[in-house]
C-alpha cells in the first residue's frame, strides 16, 4: 500500500515536471517601481522565446479594469478603459520578440497599485505581476501660522521639500511676495541669484546653506520693515513637476493696533458661500474697512462712517460680499462672500484704518472646487423597446438650484436629446426622434442626479451620448456608450409564435381546399384540418401574446388579446359544417358556451381591463374634462354591454338556422 501511493507521487511530478517543461515563463521586474508623477514608466513583461499566435492582456488586480490588450496581431485601444486612454501603449515592434512591456505616460497618483500581465499562446497562458509602489509627487511644505516680527527683527519663513527628489535635482526654487509679485530671493542650478532679487530685498534676503542638501529653502528675511508684512511663497521645480507653500508674515507696530486674518490659505465650495477672516482683538473707535483683491486692487467692499457701502463695491460684488455690521463694533471685519465662483481665487487685503493708524491682513481664496461631472465607466446595454438609463451626476459640493444648463446630446450628429435650463426641462426643445421618450427622474435632480431615462430604445439609438452641465461661469461634462443589442430571445419567440400561426393557417387551409376539390366531404381527415385550423393558429397566438406580455409589460394588451384568441375557437367549431362528428354533450357545452359564456367572460375580462387602464391615466390627469369624458365612456360601455348581448345572441340564432 505505502508503495503504490509513493509510487503515485512521483507519477504525479513528473507529470507537473512535464507540463511545465511544455510551456513558457512571462517574467516582469525584480522588485515594485517608483515612478515620477506626470512622466513615464515601463512596466516589464516578457517571455525569453518568442511567441506564436499571441493574447495580451493588461489588467490591474485590485479593480479588473482593463489597463490593454493586444489580440489578432494588434493593440487594441478600442478596449481599454477610459482612464488609460492614449496613456497605455504596447511596444507592437517588439512583440514578435517576445516583449510585451507596457509603456504608461503621464502617471497619475492614482495609478499605484498591482498590474496583472497576463498571456496567451495556443491554449497555454502564464501571467507575472508589476506593482507601481509609489508614484513621487514633489511636496512643498511652509509654516501653518503666521510669522510674526516688529521692525529691526531677523525672521525666517519655512519650505522644505518633502519627497525623494533629491536638492540636486531641484531645478529652481523661488522666494515671492505675492502682494505685487515681488521677487524676493532666486535658487536656480544650485545657485542663489541674489542679484536678480527686487531692490527692496537685495542685501536682506539669504537662503541657509547648510541645510539646502536636506531639502530645506527657509528663507532668512533680515531687518523687517513694515512694508514686508503680507504673503510669501515659496515656488519648487523638480523633474517638470512644481509646487509652492505660502507662509504669512504679520509685522507687528507696537504703538498701534494688530489686524489678524486666518492661519493659512482657504478652501471653498464652488457656488457656495466663505467667511474671509479679519479682525482685532480690541474693538477700535471710527474706524474705515477696506477690502481689496491685491492683483488688481478690486474694491470688493467698503465700511465707512459707521456703515457699509455697497454702492462703492465692484460690480463682480454686488450681492454677494457682505460685512457683519453688527460684529463691527466688536472688532470683527470679517466678509461673507456668497455664491463663490472660479474666478474668486487669489489674495484679498482687509485694510483697516482708526484715528491715523492702520493696519492690514492678506486673505487667500487657494482653491475653488470645480464642477465634476461623472457618467458610467462601462457601456450601457438595452435591446429594441426596452427603456434603459443613462448615468450622470454631479459630483461637487454645487447645489442642484446653482446648476445652470444640464444638456444630453447624442454626440453623432450633436442631436439635442434632452435640456434642463434653470431649473425646468425642455422637452420641446428635444429632437423630434427623442420627443417623448426621454426624460429625467425628476425626484433625483435635488441629488445632483441628472441621468437620462430613454424609453422604447430603438436600433439607431446606438451610440455615445454626452451629458454636459453649466455651473458658476464652468462647464464640465461626462459620456456614456449606449449599445443597443437587437432582439431577445423572448421576441424570437414572438416572433416564432407568430410566423407559425400565419404560415400554419395558410397551410392548413390550403390543405383544405385541396381535400374538397376530392370530394371528400364526409372524411375524418377534412374534420381533423378544420379542428386544426381552429385551434392551432389562435393557440400559437395565445402563446404569443403571453410572451409578449412577459417581455414589455403591457398587462392590459395581453390579458385582452390572450382572452379573446383562447375564446376564439368556440366560436369557430360551433360554426363548422361537421359538428356532428362531436357527441351530443359536446354540441350541447358548445351551443350553450358559445353565446352566454363567452361574451360574459369576454366582456369581464376586456372591460376590467379597459377600466383599469383608463382609471390609472384618470388618476394620474389634472384635466377634469378629460376626466368626465373618461367617465361617461365607461357608463356607455356598461349599458351597452346587454344591448350586444341580444344581437350576438339574435346573430348566432340565425347563424345556426343557416347551418
Amino acid at each position: 500500500m505505502h508503495f503504490k501511493m509513493h509510487f503515485q507521487c512521483v507519477l504525479m511530478l513528473i507529470f507537473v515536471i512535464s507540463d511545465d517543461s511544455l510551456g513558457f515563463d512571462v517574467r516582469g521586474p525584480s522588485g515594485p517601481l517608483v515612478v515620477p508623477l506626470g512622466g513615464s514608466a515601463i512596466l516589464p513583461c516578457y517571455v525569453e522565446t518568442p511567441l506564436e499566435e499571441v493574447k495580451v492582456v493588461w489588467k490591474r488586480t485590485d479593480s479588473e479594469t482593463l489597463v490593454h490588450l493586444y489580440q489578432d496581431g494588434e493593440s487594441r485601444p478600442e478596449a481599454q478603459h477610459k482612464d488609460y486612454h492614449h496613456r497605455a501603449h504596447f511596444f507592437t515592434d517588439q512583440i514578435q520578440h517576445g516583449n510585451f512591456s507596457l509603456l504608461l505616460e503621464n502617471v497619475r497618483a492614482e495609478d499605484e497599485g498591482v498590474y496583472r500581465c497576463k498571456v496567451y499562446s495556443q491554449q497555454l497562458a502564464d501571467k507575472t505581476l508589476v506593482e507601481i509602489k509609489h508614484v513621487e509627487c514633489l511636496l512643498v511644505s511652509g509654516s501653518d501660522r503666521s510669522v510674526s516680527a516688529y521692525d529691526g527683527e531677523d525672521v525666517t519663513l519655512s519650505c522644505s521639500v518633502d519627497s525623494h527628489i533629491t536638492p540636486e535635482h531641484i531645478e529652481e526654487v523661488s522666494w515671492r511676495k505675492t502682494d505685487g509679485d515681488i521677487l524676493v530671493l532666486l535658487f536656480q542650478n544650485n545657485k542663489t541669484f541674489s542679484d536678480s532679487s527686487d531692490e527692496r530685498y537685495r542685501d536682506r534676503a539669504e537662503l541657509f546653506t547648510a541645510e539646502i542638501p536636506k531639502g530645506n529653502f527657509s528663507l532668512r528675511l533680515k531687518s523687517v520693515r513694515t512694508e514686508d508684512k503680507g504673503v510669501y511663497m515659496c515656488h519648487v521645480f523638480a523633474g517638470g513637476l512644481s509646487a509652492n507653500a505660502t507662509v504669512v508674515l504679520v509685522q507687528l507696530d507696537s504703538l498701534g493696533f494688530d489686524v489678524r486674518g486666518p492661519s493659512g490659505p482657504l478652501v471653498v465650495p464652488l457656488g457656495g458661500s466663505a467667511i474671509l477672516p479679519c479682525y482685532v482683538e480690541t474693538p477700535l473707535e471710527k474706524v474705515k474697512v477696506v477690502w481689496k483683491r491685491t492683483d488688481s486692487e478690486t474694491l470688493v467692499h467698503l465700511y465707512q462712517d459707521g456703515e457699509s457701502r455697497p454702492e462703492a463695491q465692484h460690480k463682480d460684488y454686488h450681492h454677494r460680499a457682505h460685512f457683519f455690521t453688527d460684529q463691527i463694533q466688536h472688532g470683527n471685519f470679517s466678509l461673507l462672500l456668497a455664491n463663490v465662483r472660479a474666478e474668486d481665487e487669489g489674495v484679498y487685503r482687509c485694510k483697516v484704518y482708526s484715528q491715523q493708524l492702520a493696519d492690514k491682513t492678506l486673505v487667500e481664496i487657494k482653491h475653488v472646487e470645480l464642477l465634476i461631472v461623472s457618467g458610467s465607466d462601462r457601456s450601457v446595454s438595452a435591446y429594441d423597446g426596452e427603456d434603459v438609463t443613462l448615468s450622470c451626476s454631479v459630483d461637487s459640493h454645487i447645489t442642484p438650484e446653482h446648476i445652470e444648463e444640464v444638456s444630453w446630446r447624442k454626440t453623432d450628429g450633436d442631436i439635442l436629446v434632452l435640456l434642463f435650463q434653470n431649473n425646468k426641462t425642455l422637452s420641446d426643445s428635444s429632437d423630434e426622434r427623442y420627443r417623448g421618450r426621454a426624460e429625467l427622474f425628476t425626484a433625483e435632480i435635488p441629488k445632483g442626479n441628472f441621468s437620462l431615462r430613454l424609453k422604447s430604445v430603438r436600433t439607431e439609438d446606438k451610440g455615445v451620448y454626452m451629458c454636459h452641465v453649466f455651473a458658476g461661469g464652468l462647464s464640465a461634462n461626462a459620456t456614456v456608450v449606449l449599445v443597443q443589442l437587437g432582439f431577445s430571445s423572448w421576441h424570437i419567440a414572438v416572433l416564432f409564435f407568430c410566423f407559425a400561426a400565419g404560415s400554419g393557417a395558410v397551410l392548413l387551409l390550403c390543405s383544405l381546399i385541396y381535400c374538397r376539390s376530392k370530394n371528400t366531404d364526409t372524411s375524418s381527415i377534412i374534420w381533423t384540418l378544420q379542428v386544426s385550423l381552429v385551434f392551432c393558429p389562435n393557440i400559437c397566438m395565445f402563446l404569443a401574446f403571453m410572451l409578449w406580455g412577459f417581455t414589455e409589460g403591457s398587462l392590459h394588451e395581453t390579458v385582452t388579446c390572450c382572452a379573446l384568441y383562447i375564446l376564439r375557437p368556440v366560436m369557430l367549431i360551433w360554426a363548422l359544417r361537421y359538428l356532428k362528428y362531436l357527441q351530443d354533450n359536446h354540441k350541447s357545452w358548445i351551443r350553450f358556451f358559445r353565446i352566454t359564456h363567452e361574451l360574459t367572460v369576454l366582456t369581464v375580462i376586456v372591460y376590467s381591463v379597459l377600466f383599469a387602464y383608463g382609471w390609472g391615466i384618470s388618476a394620474h390627469d389634472t384635466d377634469n374634462g378629460r376626466r368626465i369624458s373618461s367617465g361617461m365612456f365607461f357608463v356607455f360601455v356598461v349599458l351597452s354591454s346587454p344591448l350586444l348581448s341580444k344581437g350576438k345572441s339574435f346573430f348566432h340564432f340565425h347563424l345556426s338556422l343557416s347551418v
